[in-house]
């Protein structure tokens, strides 16, 4: 992938993300918290369930992600909390 929206969040469970080839730069936003952080290629990076969290593609990446179904919310506002 290349592009990302800006946050998500899945509040029926966590969220995988492995890495597969080239890298993620992932934001998490947890109460007044922001972590920020580069994954790459071969690592995982778990999202805790209902975090607004943005996985943006440095470049282009592969990334295997497992998501809990239903319940999943998309923003594209600068701070969705």
């Amino acid at each position: 992938m290349t592009s990302h929206p800006q946050w998500e969040r899945h509040p029926t469970g966590d969220e995988l993300l492995h890495v597969v080839d080239g890298a993620l730069h992932l934001r998490i936003l947890d109460g007044d918290t922001t972590t920020e952080t580069e994954v790459g290629p071969g690592e995982v990076a778990v999202v805790p369930q209902g975090l607004w969290h943005s996985p943006q593609p440095v470049g282009e990446v592969t990334l295997l992600y497992v998501t809990p179904l239903g319940g999943s919310e998309i923003s594209d506002d600068d701070d969705p909390r």
